[in-house]
């Protein structure tokens, strides 16, 4: 079962919603119950500063599970397709 754990290691990320239809996204907590956050609706975007431990549940407007995704490391774009595939773009400055 997924559930939050620490809190030492902030992020934050962006759900991208490339999808033709809105998107739900859920926190899971501490006791691995879903904290709904926000609908992201077709071609919008969703920022959210959490932690790397946290994990967050995108589900589509029925209900129905479609990823269940944890943060990266770095500040990230996670963008969720029509085939409910999810791509990641680190948005953390070169040096």
């Amino acid at each position: 079962m997924a559930e939050s754990r620490t809190f030492d290691r902030k992020t934050k990320f962006f759900i991208e919603n490339k999808t033709s239809a809105e998107l739900n996204v859920y926190w899971i907590n501490y006791d691995g119950e879903d904290v709904f956050y926000k609908k992201v609706n077709a071609g919008d975007v969703f920022k959210q500063n959490t932690f790397v431990s946290h994990p967050w549940k995108i589900t589509n407007s029925a209900g129905e599970v479609i990823k269940i995704v944890y943060p990266k490391s770095k500040d990230t774009i996670m963008s969720i397709d029509s085939n409910h595939d999810v791509s990641y773009k680190d948005l953390s400055p070169k040096n």
